[in-house]
C-alpha cells in the first residue's frame, strides 16, 4: 500500500482509500464499480420521480385551468342571454372571476356607463387592463385611447396608450385598425404622419368591412367612390369632408359620449 495526497485538503492517504478520512472526499477511481452503478441507478429514479411529479402537476395545472376557462365562457354566455340586468352584472362577475377577458370588457363598461363613484370608475379601470391584458383586442384599444386622451381622470400617457391601440389592431379589432390609420394619416395622437402606414392599416379595416376605411383609403389614394383615378374632383369632396370629420374626432375619440359609443359596439 501506497501514500498519496489528498487532492482535495493535500493530506497523506493511502492509495487504497475510498474517501480521504481527514476531509472526507471521495477517490472515485477506488469507489467499487457495483457502488457507482448502484448510486447512478438511484440518482436515476430520484430524477425519474421528480419528472414524473412535475408532469403530474402541469398536468393537474393544465386541467383546472381548461375547467376554469369553460366554465367562464359558460357564465359569459349566460350573461349575454340574461334579460334582467341584475342578473347579467351577475354572470358577468361570476366569468370575471374564472378570468374572461371579454366579461371583464363588458363589466367595466357596465361600470362606466352607470354613474359610477370613483371608486367605482377604479375598478372598471382595472377591469378593463385585465382585459387587454388578457389579450381582448377591443379592451386593448380602449384602453390605450383611455391611456392617450387621460379620460375620467386617469394619467396620460400617450406612449403606452398607442402601444396598446397598436396591439389590438394588430390583434384584428377593425374600429382600432381604421384609427390607426386615420392616425398615421393625420399625424394625431402623437404619432409621425406615415402614408405607408396609413394604407396598411385602413386597408385592413377595410377588408372587415369597417365603416368608413374604403372610404378614407379613396381619399388617401386620390381614388372615386368606385375605387377608380379621379381624373376631376367630382364626389371626391364628399368623401375627403367625411374623412376630415372623421379626423376631426380624434382629438375627443375619449370622451365619455364617444367612448360609451365605441365601447358599446363591442359590448351588449
Amino acid at each position: 500500500m501506497a501514500l498519496i495526497y489528498c487532492t482535495n485538503c493535500g493530506k497523506q492517504v493511502s492509495s487504497l482509500a475510498e474517501k480521504c478520512p481527514h476531509c472526507g472526499y471521495v477517490f472515485q477511481q477506488n469507489v467499487p464499480q457495483s457502488k457507482t452503478v448502484s448510486n447512478s441507478i438511484l440518482n436515476a429514479m430520484k430524477n425519474k420521480k421528480l419528472w414524473i411529479f412535475a408532469g403530474a402537476a402541469v398536468a393537474v395545472l393544465l386541467i383546472i385551468l381548461l375547467i376554469s376557462g369553460k366554465s367562464g365562457e359558460k357564465y359569459f354566455q349566460m350573461a349575454k342571454e340574461a334579460t334582467d340586468d341584475n342578473l347579467r352584472i351577475e354572470y358577468l362577475t361570476k366569468a370575471v372571476k374564472k378570468g374572461h377577458a371579454e366579461a371583464m370588457f363588458n363589466l367595466a363598461y357596465i361600470k362606466l356607463n352607470a354613474n359610477p363613484s370613483p371608486e367605482e370608475m377604479s375598478e372598471a379601470f382595472e377591469l378593463m387592463h385585465k382585459s387587454a391584458k388578457g389579450g381582448y383586442a377591443p379592451a386593448q384599444g380602449t384602453y390605450g385611447i383611455l391611456l392617450i386622451n387621460g379620460t375620467y381622470g386617469l394619467e396620460k400617457n400617450v406612449s403606452d396608450g398607442f402601444k396598446w391601440l397598436e396591439m389590438s389592431a394588430a390583434n384584428g379589432c377593425g374600429e382600432f385598425q381604421k384609427l390607426l390609420g386615420l392616425a398615421y394619416y393625420s399625424g394625431e395622437l402623437g404619432v409621425p404622419r406615415d402614408i405607408e402606414k396609413a394604407n396598411y392599416w385602413l386597408s385592413k379595416a377595410a377588408e372587415q368591412n369597417v365603416e368608413g376605411a374604403k372610404a378614407a383609403l379613396h381619399v388617401i389614394n386620390g381614388l372615386g367612390p368606385d375605387g377608380r383615378p379621379m381624373y376631376q374632383n367630382y364626389g371626391l369632396n364628399t368623401l375627403a369632408a367625411t374623412l376630415r370629420g372623421d379626423i376631426s374626432n380624434l382629438g375627443s375619440i375619449a370622451s365619455e359620449e364617444a367612448l360609451y359609443g365605441t365601447m358599446g359596439s363591442f359590448g351588449y
